[in-house]
């Protein structure tokens, strides 16, 4: 009996041998044929109830080496034939029955048979139930019930039993605490795991309860703090989810603590925008802190999983954020983290992960669309806006392609997979709708391509298992598709076109209206708001497509005199502009040379009266016909209409004897006044005395828009400083600018990003006058 016992304690010290990875299993397999020598020994003997029970604990020692080395068919004849020798003295051999009952369900469960690993578990826990009866305050038993209790967990997770997974892990955790027989870094591991499932119960205080503990234990290890930190990174980002959803639910499970006493954080019972701002801060920290050691080159997955955590935060903050400017920066900072790193992925290996960020990326490009459009103005759009809905509609339309596009036809999709797919087919259909284009016609191509989108969306018998709202959706496709077709032909029937220009009479304008108001090449009269709209929808793209992402000016429309207590230093040269068109008459760019005339004889005249300077007729400097016609074929544009056959005639420019001051006449607008010095306060009361010269004329001027030009963005009291400051001095310079913000605010206008050039010649001026006609005018009359 003695050298039977010294020779199953070898064998269990050979089992317990840590081998090098090379040959992870030999000191197992050593103890194996220990074992099977002992047990041919024992078959040689009487089989009387020693020998049988001492077979039994032999060949349990066998069966649990078998499953170590994962020879599960070996493992569980050996088990099974121990079970059956020692479970007629279970009694006196509870604690290898325990083990045997324990590693049946291990072997059951690495092969599926859930329900059979379950029985095994099953019975084990009740024995247990019966001993601790038995032998009250007894813990002889407990690191083979502590084992129960961690397969049991592994079971009903594999069932989908969250919550009696959970049940049982923390029972595991907290028998291994209170019994000293844990591993400090499993033990932290699962901690960490158990705490997400609190948070998909929502039970915040107890999944921060777990991660706290987790931290504890970690503080006597060096491992899994990057696990800590993610887990932390999410209970933040759940907390931010529960009060955007206004719902706090606890868990409905009652476990106890285990048996750890720690500090959990403050969660707040109420979260405004400032509590808001701060979750997200700290759990964003916390990802990153995570992500730092997830480095993407050995664990892809696991990165792309934190980002997205980062990425859920960041949608979760949404909620609390009305700034639509700061709406779209969160939008586009989302698609930085996760979209460039499609490219550093292998499909053949990352496809599951790829899938992942496409859809993502389409649906952050989708929102981000949907934002763009709350900031943009229909009347008056700007064109970086414009340009970055259309962008960002073919971003999600691609992305959102690429991912239905990687399942194939074939292959097998699960419902969640499907309701993905089925949910990125309505968003491209829907997307088609939001393109932006000045052209009535591309806006019908872009509907039409939508509803082509809508029609080949296929609604699969299993439709009624999916999620409420992508049901509802699926249900309105119909109606959807009605509401374009009605859109396009009322599209399409209100189109007409004015030379190459498009323009709908949707807006509440017959097309009578129109054509009489847009005469040939788009004639406007001035002075009355309804003509003016129509001008600054139609035309303006064709004759300030460089000024467009400027948004308009309304102010105080009228100019008074300026007194400032002090000049701004370090600028070389100020300039104010102010321009000025007669009320019922069209701009010069549309004018016939009869009109053109008389504009130019009342300003000239009121110029010559009361101001000492010169009148310089464009014509009368001698090469500029030619100039002209130089530009005139760079630009490749044949004279074709009254503007060119008349020019230069009925066109000049004014300049004072100090040329610090000159005058435009039917350059873009019927009159331009700018001035040029160093002192903003001198050269703008030069500028305010001659607009008093004009007193007498009737100006076009709309009170919603101020006075009318040109260029629809100089509306208002449709002034403009400029200023070329001296760098020498950075300091200075930022002084330099903000002193002249005051004075722009003071005067209610608008600061030009162009230079100075400082005091033109009469030749200068004149060139000029002729190049600005042809770079601005030229593109209306092709």
């Amino acid at each position: 009996m003695e050298t039977l016992e010294a020779t199953i304690e070898e064998a269990i010290r050979l089992a317990n041998v840590l081998d090098p990875i090379e040959t992870p299993y030999a000191s197992k397999y050593r103890s194996n044929a220990v074992l099977l020598d002992t047990r041919n020994l024992l078959l040689e003997l009487d089989q009387n109830r020693t020998t049988i029970n001492n077979m039994g604990r032999v060949e349990h020692l066998l069966g649990v080496n078998y499953v170590k080395i994962e020879e599960y068919y070996n493992g569980e004849k050996y088990l099974s034939k121990a079970l059956t020798k020692l479970n007629c003295n279970k009694e006196v051999y509870t604690k290898q029955v325990l083990d045997i009952l324990n590693h049946l369900g291990i072997i059951w469960l690495s092969r599926d048979n859930l329900e059979l690993g379950l029985s095994y578990l099953t019975q084990s826990e009740t024995l247990y139930n019966e001993y601790c009866t038995n032998h009250p305050g007894s813990n002889d038993l407990d690191a083979e019930y502590i084992l129960t209790n961690y397969i049991l967990a592994q079971i009903h997770g594999k069932k989908s039993d969250v919550e009696l997974s959970a049940y049982y892990c923390h029972k595991t955790l907290k028998l291994q605490y209170t019994s000293g027989t844990y591993d400090p870094p499993e033990f932290s591991k699962n901690c960490v795991l158990l705490s997400q499932f609190y948070l998909e119960q929502s039970n915040i205080h107890m999944a921060a309860y777990c991660i706290t503990v987790a931290s504890y234990i970690y503080n006597r290890t060096a491992k899994h703090l990057p696990d800590i930190n993610r887990a932390w990174g999410r209970c933040y980002s759940k907390h931010l989810e529960l009060f955007s959803k206004n719902e706090v639910v606890e868990s409905d499970i009652a476990i106890d603590s285990l048996g750890i006493n720690v500090s959990i954080p403050e969660f707040s019972s109420t979260v405004d925008k400032l509590q808001a701002d701060e979750y997200s801060k700290i759990g964003i920290d916390f990802l990153n802190r995570s992500i730092e050691y997830y480095v993407i080159e050995g664990f892809a997955s696991t990165h792309i999983e934190i980002l997205l955590d980062i990425i859920q935060i960041y949608n979760w903050m949404l909620d609390y954020e009305e700034n639509n400017f700061k709406r779209c920066e969160y939008y586009l900072h989302c698609i930085d983290l996760i979209e460039p790193l499609i490219g550093q992925l292998n499909i053949s290996h990352f496809l599951a992960i790829i899938r992942r960020i496409e859809y993502t990326c389409g649906e952050l490009y989708n929102a981000l669309v949907m934002d763009l459009w709350e900031l943009i103005s229909i009347e008056d759009p700007d064109p970086i806006f414009a340009a970055l809905i259309n962008f960002s509609i073919e971003k999600s339309i691609y992305h959102y392609n690429m991912y239905i596009d990687s399942y194939p036809l074939n292959d097998h999709i699960i419902v969640e997979e499907l309701e993905e797919i089925l949910t990125a087919q309505l968003n491209i259909a829907e997307i088609h709708t939001k393109y932006y284009s000045t052209s009535l016609t591309d806006v019908v191509q872009h509907l039409e391509n939508g509803l082509v989108h809508y029609c080949d969306i296929d609604i699969p018998e299993i439709a009624n298992r999916f999620d409420f709202e992508l049901q509802l959706q699926l249900q309105l496709i119909d109606e959807h598709k009605n509401l374009l077709r009605n859109n396009i032909e009322q599209i399409q029937n209100s189109i007409i076109k004015i030379g190459n220009t498009e323009v709908s009479t949707k807006k509440g304008v017959s097309k009578q209206m129109i054509l009489d108001t847009f005469d040939q090449y788009s004639k406007f009269y001035m002075g009355d708001q309804e003509s003016y709209v129509l001008f600054y929808n139609t035309i303006k793209p064709y004759i300030t497509p460089n000024l467009s992402n400027l948004r308009l000016f309304v102010c105080n429309h009228d100019l008074s005199p300026l007194d400032l207590d002090n000049q701004v230093e370090n600028v070389r040269k100020f300039s104010v502009q102010v321009v000025r068109n007669l009320r019922n008459w069209r701009f010069p760019s549309c004018m016939n040379n009869n009109d053109r005339r008389e504009v130019e004889l009342l300003f000239k005249d009121i110029l010559l009266e009361n101001l000492d300077g010169k009148y310089l007729p464009i014509n009368a400097i001698n090469n500029i016909p030619n100039h002209f016609n130089e530009l005139l074929r760079y630009k490749n544009i044949k004279p074709n209409n009254d503007y060119f056959t008349n020019f230069p005639r009925s066109r000049g420019v004014w300049i004072n004897e100090d040329r610090d001051v000159y005058i435009l006449i039917n350059h873009k607008d019927h009159v331009k006044i700018k001035a040029i010095g160093d002192n903003i306060e001198h050269i703008y009361n030069k500028v305010i005395n001659i607009l008093t010269l004009f007193s007498g004329l009737k100006f076009a001027h709309i009170p919603s828009l101020g006075y009318l030009a040109s260029n629809p963005n100089n509306c208002g009291n449709a002034m403009k400083l400029a200023a070329t400051m001296d760098p020498k001095h950075v300091t200075n310079a930022i002084v330099a600018q903000g002193n002249i913000k005051l004075i722009t605010d003071k005067l209610e206008c608008k600061v030009s990003t162009v230079n100075v050039i400082g005091l033109y010649t009469e030749k200068e001026l004149v060139n000029y006058f002729v190049s600005q006609l042809i770079a601005i005018q030229g593109s209306i009359c092709l």
